[in-house]
């Protein structure tokens, strides 16, 4: 029998993989559940200031100075939520699709092969309530665009995130997304590259792919489909999907480094409490996590995940990781580098746009756009130029009366806010 087996963790067919009702040892309770509303500089403030964040915070460090961290790269979809005991080994890069092409992963090139960083994972979202055998995932908004474009044959150019889509994602379907991705990666890094599957729905993740290229010679490289579909001209859903999602057999599954395995299983494992702490609340979470509604977009250059500098729980923050080079010890942010990050926040923001008078629907309660780097000034200039583009002024000027849109922004450092105040606020369609 497997150390996987032994565990009792190898999860369970796809179909039966949202029907876990295994008691909960967790004993702490994060109030995940309510929406966030009423958020100030003091909220980011007091919540940054706990002895439970401190603890995060110097868990995180020590897992750095080990060379332990996962870089891992995920969409900024809300729901693509990390659990808080894995963020403490998480170096998390934040962006539509989990990454895009080459040039765009280049960005991150630097953070991946860090001393304190031992392996990548890549980490694709769907609605696994949405998934039905011999079809293609769904779920995320930016893979779906892209396959909009693509059946459309509509061309984009200029600003927004159909550019980003059209320029920088490779494939609709998420999970090819992020074979593609993984594959990719192996030209920047020698370290261990693992794709996986997340269900956002349940945060249930699924291993689909795993490659390595070190630099001493070899090459492994396995997933749970064939690798002729690869190529988009022979690309097959009714064939990749025919029995579920293509996830790694126990065998391949093995093959992964220890630290990567434990990634995953750890996630798994705190996940299940997470759902049981959510239906001990008399809250389904696969409900909660239906429709995407986060209070905040945030754009950050700390490679810590929000979830443990806030401790935000999940469908509470859309996230994007801003790239920066240190000079210096200064960050320098380049202009067409913001401008990309600023292409993927137009996806929140013109969802809220449009659904800000309907208090149901996807990205309706998002209000706080939420900007942290290391100096004040460079926020207070990345927020300037946030404003400079028509579509974010737009928002922030829209009549929102149950939240008055606003930008906050800060310092931080290692985790740690330094200072935090409102750099504009629509005060009864006055902006302040």
């Amino acid at each position: 029998m497997s150390r996987l087996s032994e565990l009792g963790l190898l999860p369970q067919p796809f179909e039966k993989q949202h029907d876990s009702t295994a008691s909960s040892t967790r004993e702490e309770d994060h109030a995940y559940i309510e929406p966030l509303l009423d958020i100030t500089p003091d909220f980011f403030l007091e919540r940054n200031r706990t002895p439970e964040v401190k603890d995060n915070l110097d868990e995180w460090y020590e897992h750095k100075q080990k060379g332990e961290l996962i870089a891992s790269i995920l969409c900024g979809d809300a729901r693509a939520w990390i659990p808080e005991g894995v963020a403490r080994r998480t170096a998390s890069i934040r962006a539509l699709g989990a990454g895009g092409d080459d040039e765009f992963k280049e960005r991150f090139e630097a953070i991946m092969n860090s001393k304190g960083v031992s392996t990548v994972a890549f980490i694709g979202h769907h609605d696994g309530m949405l998934f039905v055998p011999k079809k293609a995932p769904r779920g995320c908004g930016i893979t779906d665009e892209h396959g909009r474009q693509m059946l459309s044959g509509e061309e984009v150019n200029g600003e927004g995130y159909k550019d980003f889509a059209s320029k920088h994602v490779r494939h609709e379907d998420p999970v090819m997304q992020t074979i593609y991705s993984s594959q990719d990666t192996l030209e920047l890094t020698d370290k261990p590259v693992g794709a996986f599957a997340l269900d956002h729905r349940t945060g249930i993740i699924l291993p689909v792919g795993y490659f390595h290229h070190p630099k001493q010679g070899g090459y492994t490289s396995e997933t749970g489909m064939n690798p002729k579909y690869f190529d988009k001209r022979h690309y097959n859903a009714p064939a990749i999907y025919h029995d579920g999602m293509p996830k790694l057999t126990e065998d391949q599954a093995m093959k992964m480094p220890d630290n990567l395995i434990e990634y995953w299983l750890d996630w798994e494992k705190e996940m299940e409490k997470v759902r049981n702490e959510y239906a001990r609340n008399g809250v389904d979470y696969r409900q909660a996590l239906k429709v995407q509604n986060p209070s905040i977009i945030s754009l950050s250059t700390d490679p810590r995940p929000l979830g443990i500098i806030y401790r935000l729980g999940p469908n509470t923050a859309f996230k994007l990781r801003v790239p920066r080079a240190s000079i210096e010890d200064d960050e320098f942010i380049a202009p067409e580098k913001l401008q990309e990050v600023l292409n993927q926040a137009h996806y929140p923001i013109d969802q809220n746009t449009r659904n800000f008078n309907s208090p149901e629907a996807a990205f309706s309660n998002t209000h706080t756009l939420l900007i942290q780097t290391r100096s004040m000034e460079k926020s207070e200039q990345i927020a300037q130029v946030a404003i400079s583009k028509p579509y974010i002024m737009d928002w922030l000027n829209l009549p929102d009366q149950r939240h008055p849109h606003q930008i906050i922004v800060g310092q931080i450092h290692q985790g740690k806010v330094v200072d935090m105040k409102i750099f504009a606020r629509n005060e009864h369609g006055q902006l302040a």
